[in-house]
């Protein structure tokens, strides 16, 4: 079975993600060479996935809980073209706090974590790329995050959680093949203008310049993601 790691600090976005695309492939998309549906193979975790979709699509969204205390969760998902099946893989939603760390028990955990993995995709938040890259002035920052109802990140919180991203990523890097792919995704991507999207992704590629260089043997790619 393929096996597909979902990355990134608590609140980042993980699995709010997982909920929304679960649901929207588990509709199935019409693509040219049919409809292609991804549908979750375990009853228990399809109803947990369904459960936390309806909390964020009521009249008052309630967002998944940050994940420094929770638990990894591993979510076995089959996919179907023209209703046969083509592939079987996981998904697995790493929790956050794994990652600040350092007991033998967490240990133990990223390295599983890493083992076998067909591809690792890292979740950052647009709320910690915007005072890291000072990406909009003071009034407007102020005014993002109070919609969001978020406590205002400071420059050396927001640029400390990407040096540790740095790190995260390139543990993983250590711990995989060099054919697996890594993918950089942006989350909450709605909360920034067009320009200041694409400021977001150069800053972000130049700040993880190590990834991105000609010697760096895995494929790494970013991405720009929101639920709206």
């Amino acid at each position: 079975m393929r096996k597909i790691c979902f990355l990134g600090l608590s609140g980042s976005g993980k699995t709010c993600y997982l909920y929304a695309a679960s649901h929207l492939l588990h509709n199935g998309i019409q693509t040219s060479v049919g409809t292609v549906s991804i549908l979750c193979a375990d009853s228990g975790w399809s109803s947990e996935l369904n459960e936390g979709f309806k909390e964020m699509d009521g009249k008052c969204p309630v967002w998944p809980k940050g994940t420094d205390k929770g638990r990894t969760k591993y979510f076995p998902y089959e996919l179907y073209i023209g209703g046969e099946k083509k592939l079987e893989f996981e998904i697995c939603d790493y929790r956050g706090g794994v990652f600040k760390e350092t007991n033998d028990e967490a240990r133990y955990e990223k390295n599983t974590l890493y083992e076998n993995s067909n591809c690792i995709v890292v979740f950052i938040d647009a709320y910690t790329l915007i005072p890291a890259f000072k990406l909009k002035n003071e009034e407007s920052v102020s005014q993002v995050y109070m919609r969001g109802n978020l406590e205002k990140k400071s420059y050396s919180d927001a640029i400390s959680e990407l040096n540790h991203l740095k790190v995260i990523i390139n543990e993983a890097r250590r711990n995989i093949s060099q054919d697996t792919p890594i993918l950089l995704v942006i989350t909450k991507k709605d909360i920034l203008l067009e320009d200041e999207l694409k400021d977001a992704i150069n800053k972000l590629k130049s700040h993880m310049n190590i990834f991105f260089s000609e010697e760096t043997p895995n494929p790494v790619g970013i991405t720009a993601i929101s639920l709206g």
